[in-house]
């Protein structure tokens, strides 16, 4: 069973790397560029698991991702290239499952994604 990923990121550039890496693990990876674009990928994908970066255009990415951690129960990446103790803490404070510092090792994120994907989820959002 392939499992759908949703990366939100403002940066197209990171996008592309996060889409492109997950892909050669077999995952179907859905991107958007906005917190608007990604509920209306969420409104017509079953979605395991969401990459978000901190800071998007519209959005706030902990809004985003509190608001995905309340309606289903698709894993969730925060990605954030600022201040790495105080984001660590505030994406704990949304039940994130994991944090990643920008700029993002690709390793370190197949390894979380393969990790937070090898239980089963509940993706209807």
């Amino acid at each position: 069973m392939e499992l759908n990923v949703l990366a939100v990121d403002d940066d197209l550039s990171m996008l592309r790397v996060i889409e492109l890496a997950l892909q050669i693990d077999g995952y179907n990876v859905f991107v958007a560029q906005t917190a608007e674009a990604a509920r209306s990928i969420l409104m017509t994908k079953a979605i395991a698991l969401c990459v978000i970066d901190l800071h998007l255009a519209d959005e706030y990415g902990l809004d985003l991702a509190r608001e995905i951690r309340a309606r289903c129960s698709a894993r969730i990446i925060i990605l954030s290239g600022m201040d790495v103790a105080e984001n660590v803490d505030s994406a704990n404070g949304c039940d994130a499952d994991d944090f990643i510092a920008k700029p993002i090792g690709i390793r370190e994120l197949r390894s979380s994604v393969k990790s937070l994907l090898s239980s089963k989820v509940d993706a209807s959002y």
